[in-house]
């Protein structure tokens, strides 16, 4: 998303992440990966609990399909860093409108699972009639 942020923002789209962890994590993952989009932080869950985004069992998320990204991640060099928050919690993606409206909702069904950029702005162009 970070790549691509000035097509966010000719759609007049503003991203924010959410997060449930420490302010600390928060701002060493900002800061580590570079983000020019705030991080909000949400410590009891509530956005999670109201867009549907779950927290699973790990047999509900460490599918073969999971297994195999981070297979293949790894063989292209790609080493997710160790886990210190709640490797439970799913995320998802929501869009909402200017009055706060929500829009669409993906709720990820794994840790993998994220909607392309491309799909995205798919969406902000039909929800938005652009």
């Amino acid at each position: 998303m970070r790549e691509r942020e000035d097509e966010f923002q000719q759609r007049g789209v503003r991203i924010f992440a959410v997060s449930f962890e420490s302010a600390t994590r928060t701002g060493e993952y900002q800061q580590k990966q570079r983000l020019p989009f705030p991080i909000l932080r949400d410590p009891h869950r509530a956005a999670y609990l109201l867009f549907g985004i779950e927290r699973r069992a790990v047999h509900k998320i460490y599918r073969p399909s999971t297994i195999w990204y981070y297979v293949r991640s790894a063989i292209r060099g790609e080493f997710p860093g160790r886990t210190k928050g709640d490797m439970f919690q799913l995320g998802g993606n929501v869009l909402l409108d200017r009055d706060g409206s929500t829009l669409w909702v993906y709720q990820s069904s794994q840790p993998a699972d994220r909607p392309s950029v491309d799909a995205i702005f798919k969406e902000i162009d039909r929800r938005t009639g652009v």
